[in-house]
């Protein structure tokens, strides 16, 4: 199994993708009033809307304003990679059709490109890049815009609990390519931002804290950023 450490940077990656709001409090509150985001640099709207509870969420369908660019493919040796579950290339886990690619000088991911939710079939959301280019596929979890959530929650983007691993008895981030979805927010949530787990977890050197969704446990809680040390 490769380092927890190299493969969790596919889940943050993915969640970089989506506007976040830093601020949060002691505990998640409803949603509450929101108010719609747009593209870096344009007054087009994103689809995406940032809430008083400090979360990002999906109001509507908008396709990426940039164009895929070519892949450039991952080779053996897999430097620090997100791709499959055995450390090589493989994308095993991932979102179906998903390719191992360099995102970065050193740094691979298992990512499928796409500039709308049509490039993702039945299962998936596209979510477009920070910087207005095109998108990659995200698992559909329970939800593709907040329209799919009861009233007065939202749809949002989020990192998977892990169900195999704990840390000290306490939940982890699963680090697995493709351990993503977009989820309804809950009344049962414990977080919706990590800000809102401060304190709720034991220290832990090496592992900071995320709020992820529980799909066992059907909501939001807070967890360790790594399983071991």
């Amino acid at each position: 199994m490769p380092s927890r450490c190299a493969v969790r940077f596919h889940v943050m990656f993915l969640l970089a993708a989506v506007p976040a709001c830093d601020e949060g409090g002691d505990g998640p509150a409803p949603p509450g009033a929101c108010e719609a985001q747009v593209f870096a640099g344009t007054s087009q709207p994103n689809g995406y809307e940032r809430c008083d509870d400090g979360g990002t969420y999906r109001a509507s369908p908008v396709a990426c304003p940039g164009v895929p660019d070519d892949p450039v493919m991952c080779t053996q040796p897999i430097p620090s990679t997100a791709c499959g579950d055995d450390g090589s290339a493989s994308c095993m886990g991932a979102f179906p059709g998903s390719t191992c690619v360099y995102v970065g000088a050193d740094t691979c991911a298992c990512l499928r490109p796409c500039t709308s939710d049509a490039d993702c079939g039945a299962g998936g959301v596209c979510v477009c890049r920070r910087n207005n280019a095109a998108g990659t596929c995200v698992a559909v979890g329970d939800c593709r815009t907040n329209d799919d959530c009861p009233a007065d929650q939202r749809c949002g983007l989020a990192g998977l609990v892990d169900p195999d691993f704990q840390r000290m008895g306490e939940p982890v981030l699963d680090a697995s390519p493709g351990a993503s979805g977009f989820y309804c927010t809950t009344q049962a949530d414990e977080c919706r931002v990590a800000d809102d787990c401060e304190g709720k977890l034991a220290p832990a050197d090496n592992s900071g804290v995320v709020c992820a969704y529980d799909v066992q446990a059907g909501r939001r809680r807070c967890a360790h950023a790594l399983a071991l040390d």
